[in-house]
């Protein structure tokens, strides 16, 4: 009995060695590690089953999701071009040829009632295997078999080889309240309207809802939703060469944004909505005196921003936007700007479950 549990911990202690050694030799901000295809055995296992349920990219896509830390850095290789490695020999002449020096493969096997999957992390700069992760599931928990797999492969790089601190994915904002706020500068185009006037200024409100954020992430990259209503008011003259006038247009949005968390602070936004649109018009006339107009038309609108944070309240930016009205000849608008953002703290709930 003493003989091979002091292989084992040999074993499990190289391992562990070997990896912290290279780590601190190699200065590394992320372990680089590839994942070879795994052996699939399973009596579904033809197209149709890789179409549904892709062990392999499904492991690399749970890490990927899962590295909060920015510890590893995991790449997926080609089954047609490296094939699938079922033996530690198979696994070093890989690691060789192609020069990766850490190495994850193995097999994932549908029975009866359960699935059980292998995977080894191979290290070729000691050849050797350095860390066994075993898992099984019932058969129709395949993807609750992956998770597991994947959290006890990050635990490991976290916890035993010491990566980084393991933290889970924190949770999610909700209900998240902001003011708008968009000063800046129109241009009105149109056939009719373009030619004969100049914008002046625009200024745009109002409130925008956020559900919950992040609410999906496209890779590391953090999204979330914005939707809720705003105003805004523009101010046009007259081109120097047309009659006095002064154009007042108002316009209620109804926006959906998508907005994308960088680094640093930095935030871009993507969207567009629909929205109506109120034109008076004020003119002094030369010889008929005074005259007014009033027209109304629904319009839709496409926007763009960059935005970075100040602070837990602010955000400041450049925006630019283009408007469309639907009146009897169509009008469009070109907006440029600034983009501010004030946020209220998201509503936590208090004890007895109401928001506070």
């Amino acid at each position: 009995m003493g003989e091979p549990l002091t292989h084992l911990l040999r074993h499990r202690l190289r391992g562990f060695c070997c990896i912290a050694l290279l780590l601190v030799a190699g200065n590394l901000e992320a372990l680089e590690i590839h994942v070879a295809p795994l052996v699939v055995e399973s009596p579904h296992a033809g197209p149709g089953f890789l179409t549904e349920k892709n062990p392999s990219k499904d492991l690399v896509r749970l890490l990927h999701d899962g590295d909060h830390q920015g510890a590893v850095s995991v790449t997926l290789l080609s089954e047609m071009k490296y094939g699938t490695p079922r033996s530690f020999l198979e696994a070093a002449e890989l690691c060789e040829a192609v020069g990766i020096d850490y190495l994850l493969y193995g097999y994932i096997r549908e029975g009866e009632y359960s699935w059980d999957c292998e995977i080894k992390l191979y290290v070729r700069e000691m050849n050797t295997v350095a860390q066994l992760f075993f898992c099984r599931d019932a058969t129709d928990h395949y993807d609750r078999m992956l998770d597991e797999l994947s959290r006890k492969i990050l635990d490991y790089f976290y916890g035993d080889v010491g990566l980084a601190p393991y933290s889970t994915a924190p949770e999610p904002d909700r209900k998240i309240f902001s003011i708008p706020l968009h000063p800046g500068y129109w241009s009105p185009g149109g056939e009719e309207l373009g030619e004969v006037s100049i914008g002046i200024g625009r200024i745009e409100s109002g409130i925008l809802f956020v559900p919950v954020s992040p609410l999906w992430y496209h890779g590391d990259v953090p999204w979330e939703l914005q939707t809720g209503v705003t105003l805004s008011y523009s101010l046009a003259t007259n081109d120097k060469e047309y009659e006095s006038f002064l154009l007042h247009s108002m316009r209620i949005n109804l926006p959906l944004l998508a907005a994308a968390e960088l680094r640093n602070g930095q935030s871009i936004v993507l969207g567009g909505g629909v929205s109506m649109q109120f034109d008076i018009l004020n003119q002094d006339r030369q010889y008929y005196g005074s005259y007014s107009a009033f027209s109304a038309a629904p319009g839709v609108f496409v926007e763009a921003a960059y935005r970075y944070r100040l602070n837990d309240s602010w955000k400041l930016g450049l925006r630019t936007a283009l408007e469309l009205a639907f009146f009897s000849v169509l009008q469009s608008n070109v907006v440029t700007g600034v983009y501010g953002l004030y946020e209220f703290a998201p509503l936590e709930p208090s004890i007895d479950g109401r928001n506070q």
